[in-house]
């Protein structure tokens, strides 16, 4: 009993590990990564910049963005007007794109500590 269960256990720990590589490829078959950059808004006086907008800066350089979507970075705040909300503009590239996004201010999410993953419609 205990042998069906590890194997069943098994068995569905590798169909998920399965189920992120794929979302991490393009149709092409290209590995995507994450990039993001902060769409500068302020607390009780600005909704920043939309997805498509700061879209337009990648696609100017030739990097398809296959998906975006907004996120927070994920640090704590007081709720005061005036501040950085702390959203984001996120937007999956392919991974060969991430040096030409650097040097246009966008980073890896990698890199954020507190950020929480969440997958693109």
């Amino acid at each position: 009993m205990n042998r069906i269960f590890l194997f069943l256990l098994f068995t569905l720990v590798l169909i998920g590990f399965g189920s992120c590589t794929e979302e991490n490829k393009s149709s092409s078959g290209s590995v995507n990564t994450k990039v993001y950059k902060s769409d500068e808004s302020i607390a009780c006086e600005s909704e920043g910049i939309s997805l498509g907008e700061m879209a337009q800066e990648l696609t100017n350089f030739n990097i398809t963005v296959f998906c975006s979507q907004k996120g927070n970075d994920g640090l704590v705040r007081t709720a005061v007007c005036g501040i950085s909300t702390g959203d984001l503009n996120i937007y999956t590239i392919a991974a060969d794109d991430i040096s030409t996004a650097n040097g246009l201010g966008f980073r890896s999410t990698n890199e954020l500590s507190e950020y929480v993953d969440q997958p693109c419609d």
